[in-house]
């Protein structure tokens, strides 16, 4: 599976907000799935096998903090780095203007893309000051 950047923000907003489960192979009922959206919005909407493998991306690559059960993932916070990275990436406009910078260099690696994303904050804030 390729690797969603997308995704992991979101896995990186919802672990923020509140903790939560993936599992491979969850398949809620219409209750549960409106549960689900209300509950958790940013992660409701991604099919379980991809939220399950880009939460065990996100833990191996030092994002997040987990529990490995026998039923899945549980996500209970970010870790350090997590929260540094996503600190970077909050905004709509700078992650928008991460990822089109991203695309048009042809590299999405996440160390890349945590570049890219502390390049486009200075960037803002370099303009802050020419005004």
């Amino acid at each position: 599976m390729k690797m969603d950047i997308d995704c992991i923000r979101d896995i990186l907003l919802q672990a923020e907000e509140k903790s939560f489960m993936a599992s491979r192979r969850y398949n809620p009922t219409p209750e549960e799935k409106e549960e689900d959206d209300k509950n958790f919005p940013y992660i409701a909407n991604y099919e379980s096998d991809k939220l399950f493998y880009h939460v065990n991306l996100a833990d191996e690559l030092g994002l997040i903090k987990v529990n490995k059960t026998l039923g899945g993932t549980a996500v209970y916070d970010l870790s350090a780095q997590g929260h540094l990275f996503l600190a970077d990436i909050r905004e709509e406009n700078v992650w928008n203007k991460t990822k089109e910078i991203s695309k048009q260099v042809g590299a999405s690696s996440l160390d890349t893309v945590k570049q890219i994303a502390v390049n486009v904050v200075s960037s803002l804030i370099s303009g802050y000051f020419q005004k």
